[in-house]
């Protein structure tokens, strides 16, 4: 679990930082490692998803899986929420709450064909 965290916050720092095809590999990894399910492994589709789009053509960038991605961390989200043994306090409700609203607004600004 902590390698997987690691790996999100590489992944992350990378796509912040302009290198998708470093994302895009750290996420990858992340997704490798993590519990199928998580919502560790939904934020790191999510990842995957906005470095796939932001790729350049030569470094993997696949728009249309992308967004299939997206729509998979968005599924994700909404299972873990519902599984017994996931935390149902108020503040982690509220954080899924977000995640879900960036990765709705994410696909809405993405349409297929961008």
């Amino acid at each position: 679990a902590d390698l997987v965290a690691l790996l999100e916050d590489l992944a992350a720092a990378a796509l912040a930082t302009s290198r998708p095809a470093e994302a895009v590999r750290r996420a990858d990894r992340g997704l490798a490692l993590a519990e199928a399910g998580t919502e560790a492994a939904a934020r790191l589709q999510f990842l995957l998803a906005q470095a796939l789009w932001d790729a350049p053509p030569a470094d993997g960038r696949d728009r249309v899986r992308a967004r299939e991605v997206a729509a998979s961390a968005r599924d994700a989200h909404r299972a873990a929420t519902g599984q017994p043994g996931q935390p149902s306090q108020a503040g982690q409700a509220s954080k899924v709450a977000q995640e879900l609203a960036a990765i709705d607004a994410w696909l809405a600004k993405h349409p297929v064909g961008a």
